[in-house]
């Protein structure tokens, strides 16, 4: 039985599961300007965290190829302004107006989250905006902006010494039924470099940071190291913990993606007619991000009306399953259930037994090595071990192997994953909603 046992363990140890990885690349075309490109991303995005599990369809990689047209301090003055605009056509009774200079403002910091903002400021913004549809009848409205306040400013509640009496009640109601929704949690890293990382304008620790919030909670968050910053709203989802790794490159391998991005740009080519060229440029592109699969999606214009398309595709052998058409507005925004049914499919066919025996196949191929991998001491590559995730060391792969064979899976998975850090000395930060 021993003999057995440590068969079975070896056996594990040698062909260990790994999750597969996704990036998101918008195919270069005359309507993809960086505006877009960062709009779409986003969607994307968030649409794909929703399968980027350790029992969904793959984990995601978030990359941003382009700098935004305006920087951050820009977007949020015009914020202020247009808050300063909402308030005043609030004291003027003007509450459509006062509305619509509030969604502006939310919409400008959607398309570029902050990194670092002043959450109580904020908070006023969502505040006055609640105080706008509540008075104009629009209570659920209300509720939602006020459990925004509360995400965004810890401090804040219901006042009765400076509140009317119905938005006391509101706000009460609106605190009350978000503390009963579902938790959610996000797992959240930065790599191969250190990304400095935000959620909702706060600074978050280095290493990997497990950010908990409550079902359908908005969350800001940007990650800002030597390349381009990644900046995205997502949403926390309740069910399995989510996960997902910012791509922040070493410093000798930027050049190197800065040309391969480059090349692209000048291919234009299509989901539905990539070549050989265009191919190999992908399949680079994938190595550099170390991701298995990229989430490819293109416009497309047919006459006066365009449209996205989107498709799943695999390093070395092309487009995986059918392309997904996504019709999108006279603004270039995707329309938000063809988009969700679009990543649904593909997320379906990162899962189809196809996919995962090419995956698998792909996996017993030699990696090629990043810049500069090659010229690491011995007490750079100490290093490089202690991070080892925690689900593909020796030790817990051995572990699994004993319980396959022994039976006992609860009690030794259990022991194993409680508690403390990893063998590998990978250390997992929480950080709760205030």
């Amino acid at each position: 039985m021993l003999l057995l046992a440590w068969g079975s363990a070896r056996a594990v140890a040698q062909t260990p599961a790994r999750q597969p990885t996704v990036s998101v690349y918008l195919l270069p075309g005359p309507q993809t300007s960086p505006s877009v490109q960062l709009q779409l991303l986003q969607r994307f995005w968030a649409q794909a965290l929703g399968y980027s599990s350790a029992q969904g369809s793959w984990k995601l990689v978030m990359f941003s190829p382009v700098d935004p047209p305006r920087t951050e301090e820009e977007v949020l003055a015009e914020v202020e302004q247009l808050a300063g605009e909402g308030k005043k056509n609030y004291q003027y009774l003007k509450l459509d107006q006062a509305r619509k200079s509030f969604a502006r403002a939310e919409a400008l910091l959607r398309d570029l989250p902050p990194a670092g903002c002043d959450g109580q400021r904020l908070g006023q913004l969502y505040l006055y905006w609640a105080r706008a549809s509540l008075d104009s009848g629009r209570e659920a409205e209300a509720q939602r902006l006020l459990q925004r306040v509360v995400t965004l400013d810890a401090t804040a509640g219901p006042d009765p010494a400076v509140m009317p009496p119905n938005l006391v009640a509101t706000f009460d109601i609106a605190i009350e039924d978000w503390q009963g929704k579902p938790r959610a949690s996000l797992l959240v890293e930065a790599g191969p470099a250190q990304a400095r990382l935000a959620a909702d304008c706060r600074p978050q620790p280095a290493g990997v940071v497990e950010l908990k919030g409550r079902d359908g909670q908005p969350l800001w968050l940007v990650g800002q190291g030597s390349w381009h910053a990644v900046r995205a709203q997502l949403q926390f989802r309740a069910g399995a913990r989510r996960q997902l790794k910012i791509f922040d490159p070493l410093a000798a391998d930027i050049p190197v993606l800065e040309q391969l991005l480059s090349s692209l740009a000048g291919t234009r080519t299509g989901l539905a007619t990539l070549k050989a060229g265009p191919q190999e440029l992908l399949d680079r592109l994938a190595g550099r991000l170390g991701v298995d699969m990229l989430l490819l999606a293109e416009m497309v214009s047919t006459g006066e009306k365009n449209s996205l398309r989107a498709g799943l595709y695999l390093p070395g052998r092309g487009v995986s399953g059918a392309i997904q058409d996504i019709t999108i507005d006279e603004w270039g925004r995707p329309d938000a259930t063809a988009l969700a049914n679009a990543v649904q499919a593909l997320a379906g066919s990162a899962r189809a037994p196809s996919t995962l025996a090419a995956l698998a196949a792909a996996r017993t191929r030699p990696e090629p090595q990043p810049a500069g991998a090659s010229g690491a001491t011995g007490e750079e590559e100490g290093e490089q071990q202690q991070v080892t995730p925690w689900y593909q060391s020796w030790w817990f792969w051995t572990a699994v192997g004993v319980v396959v064979a022994g039976g006992v899976t609860g009690g030794v998975l259990a022991a194993t994953m409680s508690g403390g850090e990893s063998p590998s000395g990978k250390v997992i930060l929480t950080v709760s909603p205030p």
